[in-house]
C-alpha cells in the first residue's frame, strides 16, 4: 500500500495502518457475505437511492418528502463527484493491491471511499429535519457500518473513510448552498 499513503498522510499514515491491520485480519463470514454485497457500486447504489424513495413514499406530506429526497440525492451526486475528483487527484493506491483482500482488488484509487461519502452524505442530509429525527441515526450507523466494512474487506484504509466522511460534509454544505440559491429564484 502503502507508499503512496505515506507520502500523502506522513505521521497519520502509521496508525491508520495498524487500525487497517486489525480490522481487515477480522474474518466473520456474515460479515464478509455483507460487505461484499455491498461492494457493488451499482448494488449499493441501488440501495441508497432505494432509501430516499422509501423515506418520500413515507412522509405524511408528500411534498415535503420529495424536495427532502431531491436534496438527499443532490448531497449523494456531490459527494461522489468531488469524492471522484480527488480519488483522480490523489492517485492512492488501494490497501488490497499490496496486501490480503477478502475479496478481489478493485483496479481504480482508493483516497477517498465514494461508498463512506455517499453513505454519510445520504445521513447528513437528513440531518436536519425534524421529521426524521431517528432516521439521522439510522442511516448513521448504516454509514459507520459501510465505512466499516470497507476497511474490513481491505479496499480502504481508515483514512480513507475518513475522507468520505469529510467529503459528504463538503457535499452537505454545497446541497445547503444550492438549496438556499433556488429559493431565492
Amino acid at each position: 500500500m502503502w507508499d503512496g499513503m505515506n507520502e500523502f498522510m506522513g505521521p497519520v499514515a502509521a496508525p491508520s495502518q495498524a487500525l487497517f491491520s486489525i480490522i481487515s485480519s477480522l474474518d466473520f463470514r456474515p460479515l464478509t457475505i455483507i460487505s461484499a454485497v455491498l461492494d457493488s457500486s451499482y448494488l449499493f447504489a441501488l440501495l441508497l437511492v432505494a432509501i430516499v424513495v422509501a423515506v418520500a413514499l413515507k412522509a405524511k406530506d408528500k411534498k415535503i418528502g420529495w424536495r427532502q429526497a431531491k436534496f438527499a440525492l443532490v448531497c449523494m451526486l456531490l459527494a461522489f463527484v468531488i469524492g471522484y475528483a480527488l480519488k483522480e487527484i490523489t492517485k492512492v493506491e488501494r490497501p488490497c493491491a499490496s496486501a490480503q483482500a477478502k475479496i478481489p482488488c478493485r483496479q481504480d484509487y482508493s483516497l477517498p471511499s465514494l461508498h463512506a461519502a455517499t453513505a454519510f452524505a445520504l445521513s447528513l442530509a437528513y440531518l436536519g429535519d425534524r421529521r426524521h429525527k431517528r432516521l439521522f441515526f439510522i442511516l448513521l450507523a448504516f454509514a459507520i457500518f459501510v465505512s466499516f466494512s470497507r476497511v474490513y474487506l481491505g479496499m480502504h484504509s481508515t483514512i480513507d473513510v475518513v475522507a468520505g466522511f469529510g467529503i459528504a460534509g463538503l457535499a452537505y454544505a454545497g446541497a445547503l448552498w444550492l438549496e438556499g440559491r433556488g429559493k431565492r429564484k
